[in-house]
């Protein structure tokens, strides 16, 4: 067996690093080659989209549809005040309204729903269809923009989305209508809304005249009876309408125990009435209670 001489080993050594230090480099070259690579890729990504879809809504709104219910041409947006906040509605306007501007106006309180049910986009547009098919009627009927992320609860947080559609009634007063009439409309939780504005209003400062609510939640119904009972609603109201439907999907007992306790308290100021879909849900009774409400209403 040969012995490698001490010159010729640390030749050997030598070249044995060269190598690892040459291996060593590549690999670094790789490496900086793969990051740059990356980089590149990463901002080529995120560069903005020159041809952007449509606007996100923000997530505390969402924008209605229309399903061709009416025509676009038939409404319009208009910017009103309320708190020091300008919002956005939209108002419907019938093409009896060219020639006469003395209509009657239906205000819609609609907000995204809460809880399990998914949100119905088409109220506005199944109120405006119920107006449409009346015969030998013309109303405006007016609602925000968008469906705003908005949680109320009895006795006192429904006051705030009551004062934000009487601000809106008070700018269409100036602007499009000579006509006092006014309805109020909802249903689920704003119907609930619905309930308590009607309780509460102010006999010398009435708002609205007419009211239809359809499947309002337990905890609301509760709190109108509570209201009711309590003696406290003045006996001076102007003259009102009321129509209170529910659905199969809303609790039977409680439904009742509200109307009852209205009948038992013989307002003479209201007409009431009030109707049960047993073979509806409250997903899909909305269109037809908004268009059974209105025929009780202007009968």
């Amino acid at each position: 067996m040969k012995t490698k001489s001490a010159f010729t080993f640390i030749m050997d050594f030598g070249h044995s690093a060269q190598k690892f230090k040459a291996k060593c480099r590549f690999r670094s070259i790789k490496l900086s080659v793969g990051i740059l690579l990356l980089t590149i890729c990463i901002s080529s990504c995120s560069k903005k989209d020159e041809n952007p879809g449509p606007p996100i809504p923000p997530p505390d709104e969402i924008v209605r549809v229309d399903n061709n219910i009416y025509d676009s041409d038939g409404v319009e947006a208009f910017i009103f005040t309320s708190d020091g906040i300008e919002t956005e509605g939209l108002i419907y306007l019938p093409e009896a309204y060219a020639s006469n501007n003395n209509l009657p106006t239906i205000y819609l309180i609609d907000y995204m729903e809460h809880g399990n049910y998914t949100v119905a986009t088409d109220e506005f547009a199944k109120l405006i269809y119920a107006v449409r098919e009346m015969p030998n009627f013309d109303a405006l009927v007016i609602s925000l923009k968008t469906l705003p992320d908005i949680y109320t609860y009895p006795p006192n947080q429904y006051q705030g989305c009551s004062d934000l559609i009487k601000d809106m009634s008070y700018h269409v007063d100036s602007v499009y209508t000579e006509n006092s009439s006014k309805t109020l409309v909802a249903r689920g939780v704003e119907g609930g809304v619905v309930l308590l504005t009607l309780l509460n209003e102010d006999p010398d400062e009435n708002v609205f005249d007419n009211y239809i609510v359809t499947d309002s939640p337990s905890y609301y119904n509760n709190s109108v009876v509570d209201l009711i009972q309590s003696g406290t609603i003045p006996s001076t109201m102007l003259n009102k309408k009321l129509h209170f439907s529910y659905s199969s999907s809303n609790n039977f007992e409680i439904c009742n125990e509200l109307i009852d306790t209205f009948e038992e308290a013989q307002y003479p100021w209201l007409t009431f009435e009030s109707k049960e879909y047993p073979n509806s849900q409250f997903a899909s009774v909305y269109p037809v209670a908004f268009a059974e409400g209105l025929q009780f209403i202007f009968d």
